[in-house]
């Protein structure tokens, strides 16, 4: 699971409207919204990845074999929910399935917004508040609450993959974080162990670069410790 701080971005004016839509100045002024500057800082605290609901989506097909095979593994979402549960402090959701159009969008903030009332966490964000000093050991929970919302959130030309995001916050993460090179120099990700019930299917196909030097069966055999059928698909272009 690859920790990427665009899979948490947000709509800044949806989340600004539901705001102002719920709070007065004198409750939450303007300067104290969650705004993108002060944000970004805390999308590299979760790591996640997607898979598309949709059963050979072109999109979810990836290049780790030779002989310009592609692969596309259809995964067990309870089964793999189990392993990444393994892996939590404390149990709490790992996935969402994601939404993708502005109505849905703006419900989960209206929904998020509520909650930082109806949590008082309102009162964490807001310095010039008089019960700010009772409510500031909060001030995290926000921050995690709109994250796991964010997640949730994709843009609308995805919308056609019909996805299920999969996702663990660092301060519940109960592992080792590794760190490897990436187009930006570095990023850090996380395993979750992958056992044979986690896979439903594995489907091969004539879709990828040749430079790769192995098989998926071999892959999964070393990693695994059993043998894994294979079979092949048509391409996913026909």
């Amino acid at each position: 699971m690859m920790n990427d701080p665009l899979e948490t971005k947000v709509d800044d004016e949806l989340l600004r409207e539901a705001y102002a839509n719920e709070f007065s100045e004198a409750e939450l002024p303007p300067e104290f919204y969650f705004k993108r500057s002060n944000s970004d800082e805390f999308q590299y605290v979760s790591f996640g990845f997607s898979t598309s609901k949709i059963e050979d989506d072109l999109t979810q097909w990836r290049s780790y074999t030779q002989k310009g095979l592609g692969v596309c593994i259809e995964f067990d979402q309870d089964e793999l929910e189990k392993q990444v549960f393994k892996l939590l402090r404390d149990d709490k959701a790992v996935s969402h399935e994601c939404v993708y159009r502005e109505e849905e969008k703006r419900d989960l903030f209206i929904k998020y917004v509520q909650s930082v009332r109806d949590n008082n966490w309102y009162k964490s964000m807001n310095r010039s508040h008089p019960q700010f000093l009772n409510h500031i050991h909060f001030a995290s929970n926000y921050i995690t609450s709109l994250q796991e919302m964010a997640i949730q959130m994709k843009h609308e030309s995805f919308a056609a993959e019909s996805e299920v995001r999969f996702f663990i916050f660092q301060d519940n993460f109960n592992g080792d974080i590794k760190i490897k090179p990436c187009s930006l120099g570095l990023t850090r990700y996380v395993c979750v162990p992958i056992t044979p019930e986690c896979i439903k299917s594995i489907r091969t196909g004539p879709l990828v670069d040749k430079r790769n030097s192995f098989m998926i069966s071999d892959l999964f055999f070393s990693n695994m410790g059993t043998l894994v059928e294979v079979t092949e698909t048509a391409s996913p272009y026909v």
